[in-house]
């Protein structure tokens, strides 16, 4: 096993609450943590060509629905933070929203993702909520492209 410095182990005891005092990850407990309700929003453009645009808003793509493709990929997503983040607890979701704003006039789409969530008052957990709800519009983002 590796021997950290003695300035490290003292800065991990008193500071970052995801590594134990020799360093290794572990999963911080958070049993008597009270709840509260979160909510994080993300947005972003995403700039296609005029023929793009007006493919996806005519719902003409060759690959289908595009935006609700790309709308059940970022749910999908936002579902699964926990597993794509490290040490991330599952979050009580109650609500993924993923809206789509088409501007056919300066050739792009607006994505806004947002999430509900009751979860353990933890100082991180506005961090994780927005992790996830940022994962969520790149999943969007990244269907819009692909498809």
């Amino acid at each position: 096993m590796r021997q950290l410095k003695p300035c490290l182990i003292k800065i991990m005891k008193s500071t970052l609450t995801h590594f134990d005092k020799t360093g290794s990850a572990q999963m911080v407990d958070v049993t008597d943590k009270a709840e509260t309700h979160r909510i994080a929003v993300a947005a972003c453009t995403v700039n296609l060509s005029s023929q793009s645009v007006q493919l996806i808003k005519d719902g003409d793509a060759k690959k289908g629905d595009v935006l609700g493709v790309a709308r059940l990929a970022g749910i999908i997503a936002a579902k699964k933070t926990s597993d794509i983040i490290p040490l991330c607890h599952p979050l009580s979701l109650s609500k993924i929203s993923i809206e789509f704003i088409i501007n056919a006039d300066h050739n792009h789409i607006e994505i806004q993702a947002s999430r509900m969530t009751l979860e353990l008052d933890r100082n991180d957990g506005s961090v994780k909520i927005s992790r996830g709800t940022r994962y969520a519009r790149l999943e969007c983002e990244r269907s819009i492209f692909i498809m």
